[in-house]
C-alpha cells in the first residue's frame, strides 16, 4: 500500500512540473491589436517629427533677396497697374507709360549740372550691362546752354516765375543686349504715344 501510494505521488509530482515547464516555455503572446497601436502610434510621432524637421529647415533656407544695387531702379511704388498706364510724375511734368512696360523698365532722375534728366531704360538690356536707354526728358533752365544733340524739343514750362525747356533725348548707337533686342524695339515704338500723355505738373503751364 505504502508502495502504490508511493508511485502515485511521484506521477504526481512529473505531471506538475511538466506543466509549469510548459508555462514557462510557451509565455503568452502580447494582444494583436496591441502591437498594431503601439506600432502605428510610433510611425505617427516618427511622422510628424520629421515633417516638422523637414518645416524649420525649409523655413531656415529660405531668404528674401535684397534686389541688386542698381544706378536705375523701378520706383518703388510700381505695381501691376490698369490699362490706364503707369504714372510717372515730378514737380514740373507727368506722364503715363504704357501698362505693358510693368517690369520691363528702369528710370532714374540724374543730374547733368543744371539740366535735370529723366531717363528710361529697358531693364533686359540694363541688366545685362548695356545701357539699354529708350529715351530720356532733359529739363534745362531759361539761360542754360544746354542742347539736344540727339533729340528735339518739346516744351517750354513756366510757373509764373521761372521758366525752363523741356526736351526729349533719344540714344545714339543701339543700346540693348541682343537676346533683349525684341522687348527694346516693342518699347521703342510706343514712345511717340507716351509724349502726348505729357502734363504739367501742378502751379506750371506748357507754352
Amino acid at each position: 500500500m505504502n508502495k502504490k501510494t508511493a508511485v502515485i505521488a511521484a506521477l504526481c509530482a512529473l505531471t506538475l512540473f511538466v506543466g509549469c515547464a510548459k508555462e514557462i516555455a510557451e509565455p503568452e503572446a502580447p494582444d494583436a491589436e496591441t502591437i498594431g497601436n503601439v506600432s502605428a502610434q510610433d510611425v505617427g510621432e516618427s511622422d510628424a517629427a520629421t515633417t516638422e524637421t523637414e518645416t524649420e529647415s525649409a523655413a531656415a533656407e529660405t531668404t528674401t533677396e535684397e534686389p541688386a544695387t542698381e544706378s536705375y531702379l523701378r520706383p518703388t511704388e510700381q505695381v501691376t497697374y490698369s490699362e490706364e498706364g503707369i504714372p510717372v510724375s515730378n514737380a514740373y511734368f507727368n506722364l503715363k507709360l504704357p501698362a505693358d512696360w510693368d517690369g520691363h523698365y528702369l528710370t532714374a532722375t540724374t543730374y547733368e549740372g543744371d539740366v535735370m534728366v529723366l531717363r528710361f531704360r529697358e531693364r533686359g538690356s540694363a541688366e545685362a550691362g548695356e545701357d539699354g536707354t529708350l529715351f530720356s526728358l532733359a529739363l534745362a533752365p531759361e539761360g542754360s546752354d544746354y542742347t539736344a544733340e540727339s533729340g528735339k524739343e518739346l516744351y517750354r514750362i513756366a510757373d509764373g516765375t521761372d521758366q525752363y525747356t523741356l526736351y526729349v533725348v533719344y540714344p545714339t548707337g543701339d543700346p540693348y543686349a541682343p537676346e533683349a533686342k525684341q522687348q527694346y524695339d516693342a518699347m521703342k515704338q510706343q514712345i511717340a504715344s507716351i509724349l502726348k500723355t505729357l502734363e504739367p505738373g501742378d502751379g506750371f503751364r506748357f507754352q
